[in-house]
């Protein structure tokens, strides 16, 4: 029989060290925790993503809606100033009213864009320079905050 020789025998694998093992499974169970924590993360921004984006559009709608009720209460406070002869108090009022109405003419909006576009026109057009235009002017200023009234309504 032969005899084995040191030679051809393999030296036995030292273990391996406790510590390499612990660092593998730390390095496995952190980068798990990162790729499932990221994806948490993930699925908040885009949830939240979606609801600010409901807020935004709902507080534009409300600054819309609140310019328009502006533009209407300048409407009335330029009647009042009108059938109590104050022309100049109703020049302020219907450049307020212009404003305000200016800012709910934007694409995309609550209100009807025609309707809107319809009203600033009128509103536009009112002149108190003549004494026959101011008296046509109390007519005209009616017909408006009624149309501003059933917008407004109608969007609602």
């Amino acid at each position: 029989m032969s005899e084995i020789s040191a030679e051809s025998t393999t030296a036995p694998q030292p273990p391996v060290a406790l510590g390499k093992v612990k660092s593998t499974y730390m390095a496995v169970g952190l980068l798990l925790g990162l790729l499932s924590g990221g994806a948490g993360a993930l699925w908040v921004y885009i949830d939240a993503s979606s609801t600010i984006a409901a807020m935004e559009r709902a507080a534009a709608i409300a600054h819309e809606r609140d310019s328009a009720l502006q533009a209407r209460a300048a409407v009335a406070a330029a009647e009042t100033a009108l059938e109590s002869q104050d022309v100049d108090s109703a020049r302020k009022h219907l450049d307020v009213a212009r404003l305000k109405l200016s800012e709910t003419s934007s694409t995309g909006s609550h209100l009807d864009a025609g309707v809107m576009a319809t009203i600033s026109e009128r509103l536009a057009a009112v002149s108190l320079s003549a004494a026959k235009e101011i008296e046509r002017a109390d007519t005209v200023l009616d017909e408006i905050g009624l149309a501003l009234d059933r917008e407004l309504i109608r969007s609602n």
